[in-house]
């Protein structure tokens, strides 16, 4: 079971670099210093409960189709031993947690090749901060 934590910008890069951070949006983007400050010590649940949930209720469907197909067939330019390899039915258009939505509209399990994803999970919230 995931258990939530709660972290800042601030938390995680240190008060001096958010300082830095904070004085440059000010004068690049306008921002109120007060606005900023709110911003940048704004507390986000990395793993909220209807996070989990959702998570919990995607990596059940596994092997389901859940969206209808995309099947615009959009190669580019592959060399030949790459198309023979890729199987784009498989191929990610987005996913939550563990559990990715393929092209075919199936949910795929996140393993191996997405291994910089399985760790956090595909949608983490705890990026909304620097999104």
């Amino acid at each position: 079971m995931l258990q939530n934590i709660s972290r800042s910008l601030t938390d995680l890069l240190g008060a001096p670099y958010m300082e830095a951070v904070r004085n440059t949006a000010t004068t690049v983007l306008g921002l109120d210093p007060a606005e900023a400050k709110a911003l940048a010590e704004e507390k986000v649940d990395f793993f909220p409960e209807s996070y989990v949930a959702r998570c919990d209720e995607l990596a059940a469907k596994v092997g389901q189709q859940v969206v209808p197909a995309f099947d615009v067939d959009l190669p580019g330019a592959p060399t030949e031993s790459f198309r023979k390899a890729t199987k784009m039915n498989a191929a990610p258009i987005g996913g939550m947690g563990c559990a990715r939505i393929g092209q075919d509209g199936k949910v795929y399990l996140a393993t191996k090749s997405e291994h910089y994803h399985t760790p956090l999970g595909h949608n983490f919230p705890g990026f909304q901060p620097i999104t």
